[in-house]
């Protein structure tokens, strides 16, 4: 079977956003990326047909019409936990842990839960018992996959001042708990390759990175190098063949669809999503993109069983 997870929600260009408001129109791309309008009921129900699986949201709160969205569009998303301590709400997890089971809970089985585990809390004695700790109160109460974020390989620092990469014997005890309760790490590692190179304003991601000056490493030339985070991302795929995972963000790969396919031959364990890189597969030569999306798609058949919790679960 191939591995390839493609968000749905984010080929039509949105994002579920965390909101009270009703969900507004779905907007769907034409000529341009500005060009925007709602889909029709016809497109919506061929949408629904399919059993859609957004596999990578971060949904803090939900109401009755969010709730009524998932379940008339047949939908089913994967709620993403992380820590980040640039965000007051992600700078620690009990929080999102809460609101998260809630959507989870309310949802009626269209949402799963990702959890995660502190980075921050790296160098304590008790830093790989408590994370394990707590990552198994969250499998007992459902979560299917937990995920590591870019902190770890861009900014966390061990105690000597060195970068921590996704590699680090650290989190060994940690992905082998994960293996074990059979569920699925999902790695955001690294970035764009824009976040390496100079200023370019018609950069794809450079709105991003001129809001988000922190993840910009051109600036922090001290940092590892993009090909440094990944070849360590790796090193992790190989020494655990048997954890399954998801490189979030088509593995930080987005540019090379060449590299990407010869990972997704050579590791069985891996899978990527789209996640807000579908802008760098669209400017790329069509018959390229059609081709490899064609080769590595999962498909699910007419069974129509979500083929994403499939790959986290079983």
């Amino acid at each position: 079977m191939r591995r390839m997870i493609f968000l749905l929600v984010a080929v039509l260009g949105f994002e579920i956003a965390s909101s009270q408001q009703p969900a507004p129109p779905i907007p769907i791309a034409e000529s341009s990326p500005q060009a925007t309008q709602p889909l029709s009921p016809m497109e919506l129900r061929a949408l629904a047909s399919l059993d859609p699986i957004d596999a990578h949201t971060h949904v803090a709160t939900g109401d009755p019409s969010f709730y009524a969205m998932l379940e008339r569009l047949h939908m089913h998303i994967l709620d993403i936990l992380l820590v980040d301590d640039h965000d007051p709400y992600r700078k620690t997890l009990q929080q999102q842990l809460q609101d998260a089971l809630r959507v989870v809970r309310e949802s009626h089985g269209h949402a799963a839960l990702c959890t995660s585990f502190d980075p921050f809390q790296f160098g304590q004695p008790d830093f790989a018992a408590s994370a394990i700790r707590e990552l198994d109160r969250n499998f007992a109460d459902g979560a299917a996959a937990v995920k590591i974020w870019k902190n770890i390989g861009m900014e966390l620092k061990d105690g000597n001042g060195h970068y921590v990469m996704p590699d680090n014997p650290a989190f060994e005890q940690i992905f082998k708990d994960i293996e074990s309760h059979r569920r699925t790490l999902i790695v955001h590692a690294a970035e764009p390759d824009e976040a390496w190179l100079p200023p370019d304003h018609k950069g794809l991601d450079s709105s991003y990175y001129a809001e988000n000056p922190i993840w910009y490493m051109y600036r922090h030339p001290e940092a590892p190098k993009k090909e440094q985070i990944l070849a360590a991302r790796d090193y992790l795929l190989q020494e655990h063949p048997r954890l399954r995972v998801v490189g979030a963000h088509l593995g930080s790969m987005e540019d090379s669809l060449a590299q990407l396919g010869e990972h997704l031959d050579r590791y069985p364990n891996f899978a990527v999503d789209t996640a807000a890189r579908v802008p760098h597969l669209v400017v790329q030569p069509r018959h390229k993109v059609r081709a490899f999306i064609l080769k590595y798609s999962v498909v699910s058949g007419a069974s129509r069983v979500p083929v994403l919790l499939q790959f986290l679960l079983y």
